[in-house]
């Protein structure tokens, strides 16, 4: 966190500021964990889709469980 020296004696400093930045021109995916229960995914998708729309698409299961080429 960032504090800035506008505080008065006696005030708190602010929790925080709002940073703008673009999250679908840098996240390129969104991956869960494949052994994470369905339940979880569904709310990452949810959460996604209430703050950051554009990136639902980007959303899917990680293809970590996915057998080794030997």
């Amino acid at each position: 966190m960032i504090l800035l020296n506008t505080v008065q004696r006696g005030e708190y400093p602010p929790d925080g500021f709002i940073v703008g930045w673009n999250a679908s021109k840098y996240i390129e995916n969104i991956y869960v964990n494949p052994y994470a229960p369905k339940w979880y995914y569904q709310v990452v998708l949810k959460i996604i889709k209430a703050f950051a729309p554009a990136l639902d698409s980007r959303v899917s299961w990680s293809s970590e469980k996915i057998e080794p080429v030997y």
